[in-house]
């Protein structure tokens, strides 16, 4: 107990610099950040995982890259655009953001056929989630899009981490 004032003499002090740094808080596991736009824009940001209706589709990001695929589902927003690689297919469409919501405008996609695909997910279902995006954030460094799903799924979540 006679160490027990110098210690939280000490964190009242560490308390106040930081306070006085004018830096936010490290953010805890599991809470969400205080986001803009300008947060998640300029970085290549490549798929997870799919939430949908209690189910997860995960891709297995080693494989892809071991597979030279490595680039596929990716996404990266520039202002008022996003553009990435489905797969094989480029892409590019508008984007608007208002808070948390955002909207993409159709995609404008290059015309390649594949001689492989990912075996997790298929380009036109990925470009079907990319239609139905509505909300984003940013929780633990992770990018979650969350889309509409259709009349049987519900809600999607989308997970992307930087690339």
């Amino acid at each position: 107990m006679r160490y027990a004032k110098p210690v939280f003499l000490c964190m009242g002090i560490a308390v106040f610099f930081a306070a006085c740094s004018g830096q936010k808080p490290a953010v805890q596991a599991g809470q969400i950040e205080e986001s803009s736009p300008r947060d998640v824009m300029g970085v290549e940001w490549i798929l997870l995982e799919i939430r949908e209706n209690g189910k997860t589709i995960i891709l297995d990001r080693n494989k892809l890259e071991a597979d030279q695929m490595g680039a596929a589902f990716s996404l990266r927003f520039e202002d008022e655009r996003v553009s990435g690689t489905a797969w094989p297919n480029r892409y590019s469409a508008e984007c608007s953001w208002d808070g948390g919501a955002v909207s993409f405008g159709p995609a404008a996609a290059t015309k390649m056929a594949a001689f492989r695909e990912p075996e997790a997910l298929k380009e036109n279902e990925f470009f079907r989630y990319f239609g139905g995006i509505r909300r984003w954030r940013l929780e633990n460094g992770f990018l979650e899009l969350h889309a509409d799903g259709n009349e049987n799924s519900g809600e999607a979540v989308l997970i992307f981490k930087k690339r």
